[in-house]
């Protein structure tokens, strides 16, 4: 049923309001009272976003943070329909809005990455693992692959040690995978070397064993004796983490 054009234009200025606080007149509501819903939408908000990046908020001092949420809320026109995924709107949002915050706290885009990922992957719907083409010719039977993982290239070890703690001696590059535990459905994250995450992201892309070995004897300059034995091991560490056997 179509809104009354009337009604459309109270709910968008009670919108507005809510957002910006700027003064309104609406109809049949008392001035002493709106100001009331604008706090519980904007605590609701604060509280959503605090939740996802704890650790961003306990990094950035207080009113920079309250400053940051209120902007975002205020100026940004969120597209997401769940809340959980506000979050990574305003991780957007701080990117391009906030750089003085990234300039100050240099480890912030990593954490607000590493913290996203997080709930992303936690939250994202099952899905169905994935045959590695060639496995039963390589190891002897099919192997199916945990397809909630993330790849994540960070320059600071915020995995290993506690953010307010690092500084720029410790930027450098860091490969961390970030996955979902398919039996506890907790997110894990993992440090691994650049060639398995080269590994990783060739089997996502559904190349074949034979090829992957072929490519990265060029790619590593070794020889495929040495890949052979360092895949099958990378397997063998990550059964039933990474991969799975077919029954």
């Amino acid at each position: 049923m179509m809104l009354h054009k009337d009604t459309r234009l109270v709910q968008q200025n009670f919108a507005r309001y809510c957002r910006t606080g700027g003064k309104i007149q609406i109809p049949g509501v008392l001035p002493e009272r709106i100001p009331y819903y604008r706090k519980m939408l904007s605590t609701v908000i604060d509280e959503t976003l605090i939740s996802a990046f704890p650790l961003a908020n306990g990094l950035i001092d207080s009113k920079e943070w309250a400053d940051a949420v209120e902007n975002f809320f205020s100026l940004h026109d969120c597209s997401a329909y769940q809340v959980w995924k506000i979050a990574d709107e305003f991780r957007q949002f701080l990117i391009v809005d906030k750089k003085e915050l990234f300039q100050k706290y240099p480890v912030l885009h990593d954490l607000l990455l590493f913290e996203w990922t997080e709930m992303d992957l936690f939250n994202t719907p099952d899905t169905v693992p994935v045959p590695i083409k060639g496995s039963s010719k390589f190891f002897g039977c099919t192997y199916l692959m945990n397809t909630e993982i993330r790849i994540l290239q960070l320059s600071f070890p915020i995995h290993l040690q506690k953010a307010a703690s690092l500084s720029d001696a410790d930027r450098g590059i860091y490969i961390v995978l970030a996955l979902r535990n398919p039996e506890s459905k907790f997110v894990e994250f993992i440090a691994i070397s650049v060639f398995h995450a080269w590994l990783l992201e060739q089997i996502i892309q559904k190349q074949s064993i034979h090829t992957i070995l072929h490519k990265s004897e060029n790619i590593f300059n070794q020889k495929s004796t040495e890949i052979r034995i360092q895949l099958i091991s990378f397997v063998n560490h990550f059964t039933n983490l990474l991969f799975i056997k077919s029954t």
